[in-house]
């Protein structure tokens, strides 16, 4: 008989969810990179927590054996899956690049040798390797820490795509709400707890060390943990809206290496820019661009955006908020005013978002807006 505790449920309803979300994005009409990646990596994740329930009742399930051995191979595309899911979803019209292919090598090799040392074997020594690893014996002893090591390498560079991507969104935009990813960074720190809770009970298990109370705490924190952000994965990238792909370059390029600006030219742009900012106040636009500002002072954005940042040493989000911030300071200071909420003349400012004018403003001013609308009333011959 079946034995299912509650662990047990957890995989196998998560194994449910996600195998059924992964279907849907490959069936629905979008055809896109981010919804097969992210469907493939849902279909892995579905594949090993199914995998991990089926092995525990081996005796029951000895049939499905191929299936569970090829389970526990996709741990080995956790990490290139969720990178390039990150990939397409920062780089418009993502493209494979030469190197791409060997991202793949390990979960091939893992799988090469499962056959070898697995699926040749006779049905009674299966039953044993079930229980006690799929791989040559010469090759167990590497399998968990290359998995481990691969983990986080593929962890740092989804990672650093995304900080990556948020730098490159505030040298052409100012305003960046709802863009950063930041559920998506929030996923890849949920998704390193799960490695670490993992590592931890496998180095427990190589010291022999741990009672069995603690690696069924750490089995159930882990699966917990994903259940919980396959359900954020999930209701988000479903829901994510691409950014404007004309404003965004596929690769970040060297910083003005070979731009043909003289400093006179630097400093002529610069005066242009100020006087744009000043006659038409392009900032009170929330959803202003770099190209919109290019448009409206005319000058084009690749050196709009180098004068910005090389004669002002400010990135494109940091210049247009520093203006919104001092009108939201010339607001805050009128008295006709006082009867405005803050929110209101941050809006009337410029700003879209109550986080970002809070950042920018403290980033400023070294102060919230409330904190600085209340020494100006500290000030005020009236409130004397």
């Amino acid at each position: 008989m079946v034995r299912v505790g509650f662990i047990d449920l957890l995989s196998l309803v998560t194994a449910v969810l996600l195998l059924a979300f992964s279907v849907f994005l490959f069936t629905s009409g979008k055809k896109k990179a981010d919804r097969w990646f992210l469907g493939f990596f849902l279909l892995a994740n579905a594949f090993l927590l199914a995998s991990f329930f089926m092995q525990k009742n081996a005796d029951q399930y000895f049939e499905l054996s191929s299936l569970i051995v090829f389970g526990f191979s996709c741990g080995y595309l956790f990490g290139p899956l969720l990178y390039f899911y990150t990939r397409s979803l920062t780089v418009h019209g993502f493209r494979w690049l030469p190197s791409d292919p060997f991202f793949f090598f390990p979960f091939l090799l893992y799988t090469g040798l499962t056959i070898y040392g697995f699926h040749f074997e006779s049905e009674d020594l299966k039953v044993h390797l079930l229980q006690t690893g799929f791989l040559p014996e010469s090759a167990r002893p590497f399998a968990m820490p290359v998995l481990h090591l691969f983990t986080v390498f593929c962890l740092v560079l989804t990672a650093n795509t995304i900080l990556t991507w948020r730098i490159r969104l505030k040298q052409k935009f100012s305003s960046t709400d709802g863009m950063t990813l930041s559920w998506l960074l929030l996923v890849v720190v949920a998704f390193t707890g799960m490695w670490l809770l993992d590592f931890t009970a496998w180095m427990l298990n190589r010291l022999q060390t741990g009672s069995p109370a603690v690696f069924t705490t750490l089995l159930w924190l882990s699966i917990g943990i994903n259940f919980l952000f396959a359900n954020l994965l999930i209701q988000k990238g479903l829901r994510h809206r691409p950014v404007q792909a004309t404003l965004l370059d596929e690769q970040p390029k060297p910083r003005y290496g070979t731009s043909l600006l003289t400093e006179s030219e630097k400093t002529d742009y610069l005066q242009r820019i100020q006087k744009c900012m000043r006659d038409k106040k392009p900032y009170l636009n929330p959803t202003l661009t770099l190209n919109d500002l290019a448009d409206q002072s005319g000058i084009l954005p690749k050196y709009l955006s180098q004068v910005i940042n090389e004669k002002l040493n400010r990135n494109f989000y940091d210049y247009i908020n520093g203006f919104r911030v001092e009108s939201l300071i010339t607001l805050l200071s009128d008295p006709a005013q006082a009867h405005r909420t803050v929110l209101d003349l941050a809006f009337e400012s410029g700003f879209n978002s109550k986080t970002v004018f809070n950042a920018s403003f403290r980033k400023m001013t070294g102060k919230t807006p409330t904190e600085f609308r209340k020494s100006l009333q500290t000030k005020s011959p009236k409130a004397a």
